[in-house]
C-alpha cells in the first residue's frame, strides 16, 4: 500500500547515473483487510510532502504532514533524513514549517516557518552547526522559494495588501529576490491579483543570469511565462499557455508543456530565451504535470494522468530524450495516485 504522499523509489535507469527518483503521491485506497476508518482516525494519519535531495545526495529534506485535532487543519513540519531513510529528525522546534530548499552547495537549507508572532517568515538552516535563524520580518506571507545556482540569491513570492479603492479586500502578488543573510530584498515583478495571477517558483537558468516564472500558476486555463534578466532587471514575456518544467543542462533551452485550447492534447516543447523552439512529444496526458531534468540535463522525466471517459485510469512517469525518440514509460503508478513532484537524486560529488 502507498500512504498519502509516500515517496516511490524507482530502480536506477542505468548504472553509474545515480538516477533514483523521488515521487510524492496523493492517497490511494488499500484493499487489504483492516478495520474501517473512523472519523477521528484522520488525526492519526501522517504523510510525506515536498521531498528535496541535498546536492550531495546524502540527505533528504521533506515535510511531514498531519492533521491538528485542535485546529481541525492540516499541519506540516520540515524533517531531515538520510538518503537511506535513517536518522529522521525534525529540522527545528517550530510548530509549523514548509517548503525546504537546499542551497546549491548543500551547506544551507531555506524554508518557511512560523515566527514568534505566528506569522510566516523565511528561515535558513546551517547544516554544519544545526542552527536555524529567521532572515525576514515580513508582514505578508512569503512562498515559492528558489535558490540561484550560485547561492547568492533566494527568489520568493509575497502577498501584498492592495489599499486602492478598486482593490479593497484584494491583494497582489510580488516576486522578490533576497540574499541568504536577509539583505538586498527587492521586488522583481508585481501581479495585479493574487487570486488569479500568482507567480510560480522561479526556475533559474544554470548560470544564474536569468530565470522564468509563470504568472498564472493557479490557473492552467491561460498560463503565461515571463523571463527575468538578473543584471538588467528586465522582465519580458516569453510564452503563453505554457507551463515550465525546467532548463536543459547548458541553459540554452527550457522544457515547457504547451496547454492548448480545451479538448486538444498537450505537447512538450523546448524553447530558447526568445520563445522559439521545437516539439519533443505530442498527445501528452492532461495536467497536472510534474517533471524534472536529470542531474546532467540529458534526460527529462514527466508525469501525467491517463484519462478515459473522464476517469483517471493510471498515472505514468515517462522518460524523454531531447535528442529524439518516443517517450518511454518507466513507471505506472496505481490508479487514484496523483504525482505532486518528481526529484532526481543528484550525482554525488567526489572529494
Amino acid at each position: 500500500m502507498i500512504e498519502r504522499g509516500s515517496p516511490w523509489k524507482l530502480p536506477a535507469l542505468r548504472r553509474g547515473a545515480a538516477a533514483w527518483l523521488l515521487v510524492a503521491c496523493t492517497p490511494i485506497i488499500a484493499h487489504d483487510e483492516k478495520p474501517a476508518l473512523q472519523p477521528l482516525d484522520v488525526f492519526d494519519l501522517q504523510w510525506v510532502s515536498d521531498p528535496q535531495f541535498s546536492p550531495d545526495a546524502r540527505s533528504i529534506a521533506y515535510v511531514r504532514m498531519g492533521f491538528d485535532i485542535k485546529t481541525d487543519k492540516s499541519r506540516g513540519v520540515v524533517w531531515l533524513t538520510g538518503a537511506d531513510g535513517r536518522h529522521a529528525r525534525p529540522l527545528s522546534s517550530a510548530a509549523m514549517s514548509s517548503s525546504p530548499r537546499w542551497s546549491p552547495d548543500g551547506t544551507r537549507l531555506a524554508y518557511l516557518g512560523a515566527g514568534a508572532d505566528g506569522s510566516t517568515q523565511l528561515f535558513v538552516y546551517w547544516t554544519e552547526s544545526g542552527v536555524s535563524a529567521a532572515i525576514s520580518n515580513f508582514t505578508e506571507s512569503p512562498s515559492a522559494l528558489a535558490w540561484s545556482p550560485d547561492g547568492r540569491w533566494i527568489a520568493y513570492d509575497r502577498d501584498q495588501l492592495d489599499g486602492s479603492a478598486n482593490g479593497a479586500g484584494c491583494c497582489s502578488m510580488t516576486l522578490h529576490l533576497i540574499r541568504p543573510d536577509g539583505s538586498g530584498d527587492h521586488t522583481i515583478a508585481a501581479m495585479r491579483d493574487a487570486a488569479h495571477d500568482a507567480p510560480s517558483p522561479a526556475l533559474w537558468a544554470p548560470r544564474g543570469d536569468r530565470f522564468v516564472f509563470s504568472t498564472e500558476a493557479r490557473d492552467l486555463d491561460d498560463p503565461a511565462l515571463a523571463l527575468v534578466d538578473i543584471d538588467s532587471g528586465k522582465v519580458s514575456a516569453l510564452a503563453v499557455r505554457s507551463v515550465p518544467l525546467g532548463w536543459s543542462g547548458d541553459g540554452s533551452e527550457l522544457a515547457v508543456v504547451r496547454v492548448p485550447a480545451s479538448g486538444r492534447p498537450n505537447t512538450l516543447s523546448l524553447i530558447d530565451s526568445a520563445g522559439h523552439g521545437r516539439v519533443l512529444a505530442t498527445n501528452l496526458p492532461p495536467s497536472p504535470f510534474a517533471g524534472a531534468w536529470s542531474p546532467r540535463g540529458t534526460k527529462l522525466v514527466i508525469s501525467g494522468a491517463r484519462v478515459r471517459v473522464h476517469a483517471i485510469t493510471a498515472v505514468d512517469l515517462e522518460l524523454i530524450d531531447p535528442a529524439g525518440g518516443s517517450p518511454r514509460v518507466i513507471a505506472r503508478l496505481p490508479r487514484g495516485s496523483q504525482v505532486e513532484s518528481v526529484a532526481w537524486r543528484p550525482v554525488a560529488r567526489t572529494r
